[in-house]
């Protein structure tokens, strides 16, 4: 395994108590390599008492750094830290403006780079283009030039010092790609993953009831169309029921589907549980689950929504195709279109058999393709091991 000498920090710009997928991940990564190096986190709440105890026992230190927008305070006791803690790679993530990485005066990713001393990485997990949540309502079009401008040349900039930028999808990936031809060699994609140990046995209802969704409400997540289908599905099919589970993601969406539902007065099919702790109840009652983002990285909840054998519905964007494969593990719609959704939920619910023969196939076309846990944890470590080996040739570099 090697000797735990070099030194690990794990940055993320999410909570990682947030119920989000990035959060999983991070967790994941320090418990299965922090037999390889001495691991440091920094994260909103990495200082929180709710920190799981198998995750901070695995930790050197951990401290807290900006959710958002970073001052100069907060950039001040960033440096100080990491002059503090001597690490030898510094790995980051979030999606491609996290970090406030387009503003050249305000973000810790620009500091770094100028330093020149720490190899950094970032994992990008959720922007599926370099522009994604860079201009709130109202923007006008010079602003937006102006913005769009910056945040390019800002971008190669980094691009110049930072050591690897991850994606979760191929097909992300390649968007990034284009924008920046010249640093594609310091691209790759690695499928994240919380999926662990042995996928277990399929097991089926007599019939379809429940339809399940797992994750924050976003307006790009698309819960308004898989309501919107549901409704009309409803009226068909009396007994449905639907599961919308997830935390708020602080955009408005979430009282906005709340309020459709009372609009459409399905209060009494429909549930709101919020973000699960515990998530086993939710995948216990769903029968069919649906992932009908109009953007994405690779969905977590879908990847484990096939490893439990549940018959799945996504959409025909982003890293979805990338796990579904149409009519073999499952089925791909157009995103945006209830009415095709509807209707291919419409057809698990009346294909008992469609349902079965895709539910069979979830768990080893996840294997095959490997999506899990553990295979993720290798993949980052033999890349950390290729950037320390060209940054730190005379130290001692853990086995991947």
């Amino acid at each position: 395994m090697g000797v735990k000498q070099l030194r690990l920090l794990q940055v993320s710009a999410e909570p990682i108590l947030l119920l989000g997928g990035v959060g999983r991940i991070v967790q994941g990564l320090i418990g299965d390599l922090s037999d390889r190096y001495r691991i440091s986190l920094a994260t909103p709440d990495a200082e929180s008492p709710d920190v799981p105890e198998g995750v901070a026992s695995c930790l050197e230190t951990r401290f807290t750094i900006p959710q958002t927008k970073w001052d100069r305070e907060s950039r001040r006791k960033f440096f100080q830290q990491l002059e503090a803690g001597q690490y030898d790679l510094i790995h980051f993530h979030g999606g491609i403006a996290s970090y406030d990485a387009h503003l050249p005066w305000r973000s810790p990713l620009h500091r770094l780079s100028l330093a020149g001393r720490t190899p950094w990485m970032i994992s990008n997990h959720c922007a599926p283009s370099l522009m994604d949540g860079l201009f709130p309502p109202g923007y006008s079009r010079p602003a937006k030039a102006i913005k769009t401008a910056l945040t390019w040349s800002s971008h190669c900039f980094l691009l110049t010092s930072c050591k690897q930028i991850v994606f979760d999808s191929r097909e992300n990936e390649g968007q990034i790609r284009r924008c920046f031809p010249w640093a594609k060699s310091k691209m790759s994609t690695i499928y994240h993953s919380g999926l662990d140990g042995v996928p277990p046995r399929p097991v089926f209802a007599p019939e379809v009831v429940t339809i399940g969704y797992l994750g924050h409400f976003a307006r790009r997540k698309g819960q308004q169309d898989l309501l919107a289908a549901f409704a009309q599905l409803h009226r068909k099919i009396p007994r449905l029921r639907l599961i919308l589970a997830g935390p708020d993601g602080g955009d408005g969406h979430f009282q906005w589907v709340g309020d459709e539902i009372r609009r459409l007065k399905l209060e009494a099919v429909v549930s709101l549980p919020g973000g699960l702790n515990d998530k086993s109840a939710f995948w216990e009652a769903v029968d069919v689950y649906v992932q009908p983002s109009h953007s994405e990285g690779a969905p977590l909840a879908l990847m484990e929504a096939l490893w439990l054998g549940k018959p799945a519905i996504g959409t025909k964007v982003s890293g979805i195709p990338e796990i579904i494969e149409h009519n073999l593990n499952g089925l791909l719609v157009e995103p945006r279109q209830p009415a095709e959704l509807a209707a291919a939920i419409e057809r698990l619910v009346v294909e008992p058999d469609t349902q079965r023969r895709l539910g069979e196939n979830g768990a080893a076309q996840i294997l095959a393709r490997g999506m899990t846990r553990r295979q993720m944890s290798e993949n980052y470590a033999k890349l950390y091991t290729r950037i320390l080996a060209g940054n730190r040739p005379s130290r001692e570099i853990p086995a991947a």
